[in-house]
This record gives structure tokens, sequence and C-alpha cells, in this order.
């Protein structure tokens, strides 16, 4: 498992270099690999984290528009997650998923740094029941904040 997550961490970092784009512009795309993990919260399901990767495909929908520092681009996306662990206390359960919804609005902004607001949703399936007890299928939700690199984000 430690050799998969080094293979996984090395290519995410040399992908950006291999995917130089321009920044995105309506009508453009982008192609992301990405990855993510955490743990619990306190008042959440108890001693239980994950780890997760996944590759997403979006679809720049319009050009730059709206007030002042709201001013940015629409973004429709879509993430499939063909690895998801899920170290619980019991179990650990392996899966996969899909996100067909993924709203994005990018903030046009004069440099290459780009921040985002992201929400997004889809379903989940396991090996084993998450949270124990529930069951194999999860819908889930995911809102982010983040900042894109001009010169790696969007392509047309």
């Amino acid at each position: 498992m430690r050799r998969f997550i080094g293979i996984v961490v090395c290519a995410l970092l040399m992908f950006p270099f291999a995917a130089a784009q321009e920044r995105p512009e309506e009508g453009g795309h982008e192609l992301q690999i990405w990855t993510g993990g955490g743990r619990s919260v306190p008042g959440g399901t108890k001693d239980t984290s994950l780890w997760n990767v996944g590759v997403r495909y979006g679809w720049i929908l319009t050009a730059p528009h709206g007030p002042g520092f709201l001013n940015g681009r629409f973004e429709y996306a879509v993430d499939a997650v063909p690895a998801f662990v899920v170290f619980q206390p019991h179990d650990t359960a392996y899966g996969a998923g899909v996100n067909p919804l993924g709203l994005k609005w990018i903030f046009a902004t004069r440099s290459d740094v780009q921040p985002y607001l992201e929400l997004n949703g889809g379903t989940l399936f396991t090996t084993h029941e998450v949270p124990a007890g529930t069951s194999t299928i999860n819908f889930t939700s995911s809102a982010a904040l983040g900042v894109g690199f001009g010169k790696f984000f969007g392509k047309k």
C-alpha cells in the first residue's frame, strides 16, 4: 500500500508540468488528477479517516462576468473516483465512486493565481458498510475553496 501511495504522490507532483495549459476560457476544458484525505471530526463517526484519488474533466461554460471581485467563470465538471479508502475501527472499506455534479466558480484575476469555490455531489460504492451498520452505497457531497494556477488551469 505504501508503494502505491508513493507512486500516486509522484504522479500528482509531476502532472502539472506535463499538462501546462492556458488560462480557462469560455468553451475551454480542464483535466485534473487530485487526491485528498481526512479524519473524523468531534461529534462525527469516531476513529474514522479516509483517503481518495480521482480524475476530473470540466467544461468552462461562461466568459468572465459578475460585479467587482465576484467577476469569474462558471464551470461544470464530472469526477471519477477509482480509489476511496475508509479506515474504520473494525475494518477498512475500499470503494469507488462517481460525482456527476460538479459546480465551480473560478474568480477572474489578472494573474496566474485564480481562486475558486466549488460544490460537488455523487455516489460512493464500498466493500463494507460506511459508517459501520449502515450501507455500502453512500451519497457524497463536498464543498471546496482552492487556488488554481493559470499556467496549469483550463485548456481550450
